[in-house]
């Protein structure tokens, strides 16, 4: 059985995140989409909020599990037995630091990492920009899973209020 990784921050999962995922679906039997914490990013959502979306956005795809670790991704993705790890990249920013990221985890993991394009349709998708337009009061509704929508957007409304 052919098992992937594919890691994120996921700080909400979009549609980017979805394609990739349904794309390597049908290369892998077994997809991990992994929520992974990341020291230089402030998540506006919390881990078990990410999770929630996350699962939720994967209801009914038999091949996908989401799964938290505050390790590496090299770590997890052994501890998985995963036979790669899975990254979207957008542009060329994206590439250079994944390609760092991936001879980091082949050096010191013996993992390799696959690269998928951004779909053209969600080239310019980011969870940076559905967080801003949630902050600017705009619909996130063609950037994130259906099933997740109402989700996300009642959540950052908690969020916001508490402030």
């Amino acid at each position: 059985m052919k098992t992937a990784m594919l890691t994120g921050s996921f700080d909400p999962v979009t549609n980017g995140h979805m394609d990739i995922l349904n794309r390597a679906g049908k290369i892998f039997d077994k997809i991990y989409a992994a929520v992974l914490t990341n020291p230089d990013k402030i998540c506006m959502f919390s881990t078990g909020d990410r999770l929630e979306f996350l699962r939720a956005a994967l209801s009914g795809k038999n091949y996908a599990e989401a799964v938290f670790s505050d390790g590496t991704a090299v770590g997890l993705a052994k501890k998985l037995g995963a036979d790669c790890i899975i990254r979207g990249i957008r542009n060329s920013e994206d590439y250079e630091y994944e390609r760092v990221m991936a001879v980091y985890n082949l050096r010191n993991g013996g993992i390799d990492t696959l690269f998928f394009e951004a779909g053209e349709k969600d080239a310019g998708v980011s969870s940076g920009m559905v967080k801003r337009l949630l902050q600017q009061g705009k619909s996130i509704e063609k950037y994130v899973p259906e099933t997740v929508c109402e989700m996300i957007s009642e959540r950052y409304k908690t969020i916001r209020d508490m402030k």
